[in-house]
């Protein structure tokens, strides 16, 4: 089941960019998160690599964010301005406190993928998200 999860958080992008009239195609995705285990820098087994894989098949362009991995740890919103989606990777304790508001604003298309139970369907249909959730329904509010 883990090793299926990549392909299928890969899905719900594509479902909800669609949603929007988007393709994943020439999409930009912003990734959050790339360590194996959250609050951590080990990056061997990363799922997020089976995504980027997956995502990158599909000609998407991708930016990612790990405040715990050097190479990723660059500004939160620097890496997500002009996305057209952002997807919660890993649990790290700095994303259970992301500012929605701020990161919606920040996109270029408001899509939103936790792949990680960090957000409330309600937290992200507040902000104006499309929202996919791992084991939630849709949230449509434009």
């Amino acid at each position: 089941v883990n090793e299926s999860m990549p392909l299928h958080c890969a899905r719900l992008v594509e479902d909800a960019l669609e949603q929007l009239g988007k393709s994943v195609f020439g999409s930009r995705i912003a990734l959050l998160g790339f360590a194996y285990l959250e609050n951590s820098d080990d990056t061997r087994n990363s799922p997020t690599e089976a995504l980027i894989e997956q995502l990158q098949n599909w000609c998407a362009t991708l930016s990612i964010h790990d405040p715990w991995v050097p190479e990723y740890a660059k500004p939160l919103l620097d890496v997500v301005k002009g996305a057209d989606a952002v997807v919660i990777m890993v649990a790290h304790d700095e994303y259970k406190a992301l500012d929605l508001a701020k990161i919606r604003e920040a996109l270029r298309t408001p899509v939103l993928v936790d792949g990680r139970h960090m957000v409330e369907t309600a937290a992200a249909e507040e902000a104006g998200f499309v929202f996919r959730g791992l084991a939630r329904g849709r949230v449509q509010h434009i």
